[in-house]
């Protein structure tokens, strides 16, 4: 059993006020699979737009059969990790910061009282008991947890008690006392695995989503919603159903104001993609390669950071997909961008912050980006994005990238380059139709990769388009 031992932070942390990118190593760990399962969240803070000038994160993973957890503190955009402590023994952690303020844990480990594996519980804020929430004859596992105003956690979980894998869901105070168990699932010839849960305010609901496999079906692999309004559970509901394997459920926080948003493995085409369902349109692309264990974060209307693993060119692979209203969608891959050599697995994500488990062999790290929200300047938020710029190519760019600008040269036209929190780094002003970017600033310095927006402002009119630097 190896040592956790924490590894000297990268930070490679770039010079962009307060959109800076951040990225880095928190620590190392002695499996590949530290940031999994996909199903319940390893991130928790009290916004799910995380990275302002100032903001503290709690991340919660796995290694050494035991779980960690490791404080994030945001400082001017950058994130500096404090040492893991070790929480409890065990595996499969989740966290969840409840309506309540408080951050709420839930995770697997074995239990010698019933001789298998059972859901544990605790509210990170108060001093209590771990609680074992299953408290099942078979084992229990995955769990995931959401917690509401008055501090009463919603804790689901996979159970094997009655030989065939179900979902079971049960609540728990910060006292310890649990409510009635109630199975979720109710399709008692198929298998059902990893639950995840969630509450998505605009439409009132508290969600369960979960995969099942129907061995006796034509279409036996689906995806399924299970919905409680007004503390009444509905019917359970198909989200997808194919013959070829559809996996790996999971849940957006439903920050307020949001629907319902999720992700799955998706086969159906003959090829494994990450299917993106809900938020804003569009999240989900075929990809040459296998696109697995799919995770999303939707800031209503405005951002989705869509993440999956990507498996292509013998590589494992971390791609973001990015939706800002202003701009559509951008994707790239961050073993790319930020110039990794090593297999990347288990992305987990937090608004624009993702971790994931790095490495080839052993000792692996657990990894981290801050990419920082496309936030341009209140005053543009609305303005159209058809008018005043043709294209920046190529776009994602390197070194060099050409602006050209729609219709006739003005007598005064003006091109910005903004970073991602909407500061100017560069400018261009007079009687043109394009103009060169060589990726650095207005004194010549390298930028550093990230998101840029090109905002051009000609009789009267402005336009912004959105550019990928790598």
């Amino acid at each position: 059993m190896i040592a956790l031992r924490v590894v000297v932070a990268l930070l490679l942390a770039t010079e962009a006020a307060s959109g800076q990118v951040s990225f880095g190593c928190v620590c190392s760990t002695d499996v590949p699979f530290a940031t999994g399962l996909n199903n319940s969240h390893k991130l928790a803070a009290s916004s799910e737009m995380v990275g302002a000038m100032s903001d503290t994160v709690t991340l919660v993973f796995q290694s050494s059969e035991s779980i960690y957890a490791s404080i994030g503190v945001f400082d001017m955009g950058s994130v500096v990790w404090t040492r893991p402590v070790q929480m409890y023994s065990g595996a499969n952690p989740g966290v969840e910061y409840g309506r309540d303020r408080c951050r709420h844990l839930v995770w697997q480990d074995y239990d010698t009282i019933a001789r298998a594996q059972q859901v544990f519980y605790r509210n990170f804020e108060y001093r209590m008991m771990p609680v074992n929430v299953s408290n099942t004859s078979g084992n229990s596992v995955h769990p995931d947890v959401w917690a509401d105003e008055a501090g009463l956690a919603h804790v689901v979980w996979e159970d094997y008690s009655h030989g065939k894998p179900r979902i079971y869901y049960r609540t728990c105070n910060m006292n310890g006392t649990v409510g009635d168990t109630f199975l979720v699932s109710t399709d008692t010839v198929g298998c059902s695995f990893l639950p995840s849960i969630g509450m998505f305010p605009a439409d009132s609901e508290l969600v369960i989503a979960w995969q099942e496999v129907d061995s006796g079906s034509r279409s036996p692999y689906s995806i399924k919603r299970r919905r409680q309004q007004n503390g009444i559970w509905q019917d359970v509901e198909t989200l997808a159903r194919s013959s070829l394997a559809l996996r790996h459920p999971s849940l957006d926080y439903g920050s307020p104001g949001e629907s319902f948003s999720a992700a799955w493995e998706d086969s159906s085409s003959g090829n494994m993609e990450a299917h993106f369902e809900g938020g804003n349109p569009g999240g989900g692309y075929p990809t040459p390669g296998r696109s697995t264990v799919p995770v999303v974060a939707t800031l209503e209307s405005t951002w989705s950071y869509l993440f999956w693993q990507e498996e292509s060119s013998g590589v494992s692979d971390i791609y973001v997909n990015l939706y800002y209203f202003l701009t559509g969608w951008t994707n790239w891959s961050l073993r790319h961008m930020l110039s990794i050599d090593e297999d990347m697995h288990w992305p987990n994500c937090l608004g624009a912050l993702v971790v994931w488990t790095q490495g080839n062999h052993e000792p692996y790290k657990v990894m981290y980006v801050f990419s920082g929200y496309p936030i341009p300047i209140a005053e543009e938020q609305k303005m159209p994005v058809s008018v005043g710029v043709v294209s920046v190519q190529p776009n994602p760019m390197y070194n060099r990238a050409i602006i050209r600008l729609a219709g006739e040269a003005q007598a005064h036209t003006e091109v910005e380059v903004l970073d991602a929190s909407g500061r100017k780094v560069r400018t261009w002003a007079g009687n043109f139709q394009q103009v060169v970017w060589d990726g650095t600033d207005q004194h010549g310095k390298g930028l550093p990769a990230g998101v840029y927006f090109v905002r051009v402002k000609a009789a009267g009119r402005k336009a912004v388009v959105q550019t990928l630097k790598l």
